[in-house]
């Protein structure tokens, strides 16, 4: 067995300590009960709202550290 290969697939597992990301940003029907799922679920809170071109969008987070976006796009 080599060693080498299977170290060398593991470490393309692990995420690099100073890799970032943004928030994820989702259209979702009912913006009420997809803040609630999130905030039940994971308990995030919302943290900003505001309205884009007639679009509501909420951004989920924890404390001021935005994790989620959520653009109410109704049928």
């Amino acid at each position: 067995m080599n060693m080498h290969t299977n170290d060398t697939a593991a470490d393309d597992k692990v995420l690099a300590a100073d890799l970032a990301m943004d928030a994820v940003t989702l259209r979702v029907g009912d913006l009420e009960l997809m803040s609630t799922y999130y905030a039940d679920s994971l308990g995030l809170q919302p943290i900003e709202e505001r309205s884009v071109e007639g679009e509501v969008r909420r951004v989920l987070g924890r404390g001021t550290t935005p994790l989620m976006r959520l653009v109410h796009t109704p049928d």
